[in-house]
């Protein structure tokens, strides 16, 4: 009788063991299947070409893929600005683009020709600032494009040229595969240290923004 009942013991540690290992093992894995794909720091989320403002070793990456048709973007690019302020250099900004809108290829072509002559992001500003003017959805014109890079000093022989450079367009097409893939569907989309911000407020950035240095200063 003892026999039997220390077999049945050592039967009923064995299946706990079992089930705790493979409890862990399951929890292990479920873990790796929901970590993000992809770090703040490469690609698909930020290639190598990418606009950025801000200090290269901050430790919060804010992304923002923008359309600069889009009013929607015009409208919050401010409040980002006044987000990313807020924490100084512990945050950079990183622009990608996901083209919607008709002129919208041109607009970020035009962009990357300010770029070329260090007017990046005077160049947005105005874009923005213009955006009634220029990309109305009744009357748009782009043709005013070139006007505002003038007023904003640039090269115009250079401009022109610019806006010929097939490696611009490359990089445009890149940033919207790259969108695709992360199933960006609208804009803008902001990604703080890789995860996707749900809702666009100012409240909900700078949230996320300490989230994200908060986890930062756990891991340490």
């Amino acid at each position: 009788m003892k026999t039997n009942k220390y077999l049945l013991i050592g039967v009923f540690a064995l299946f706990v063991t079992i089930f705790l290992w493979a409890a862990r093992w399951y929890t292990l894995n479920q873990n790796e299947q929901t970590q993000p794909a992809f770090q703040p720091n490469s690609p698909p989320l930020v290639r190598p070409y990418s606009p950025t403002q801000g200090d290269p070793g901050a430790p919060v990456t804010v992304v923002e893929f923008l359309d600069p048709e889009c009013e929607a973007c015009g409208a919050s690019f401010p409040m980002i600005k006044k987000a990313l302020g807020e924490f100084g250099r512990q945050t950079r900004l990183v622009i990608r683009y996901m083209p919607f809108h008709h002129n919208s290829v041109y607009a970020a072509t035009v962009l990357e020709s300010a770029r070329k002559q260090g007017k990046y992001w005077e160049a947005l500003e105005i874009l923005f600032k213009k955006q009634p003017e220029w990309a109305s959805h009744q009357n748009p014109k782009p043709e005013l494009l070139p006007k505002y890079m003038e007023e904003l000093g640039l090269d115009m022989e250079l401009f022109n040229a610019s806006l010929k450079d097939e490696t611009i367009k490359s990089k445009i097409q890149q940033d919207q595969e790259d969108g695709s893939q992360l199933k960006v569907t609208g804009t803008p989309t902001i990604f703080v240290n890789g995860k996707a911000l749900s809702r666009l407020s100012y409240d909900a950035l700078t949230e996320a923004i300490r989230d994200a240095l908060s986890n930062k200063s756990d891991n340490k």
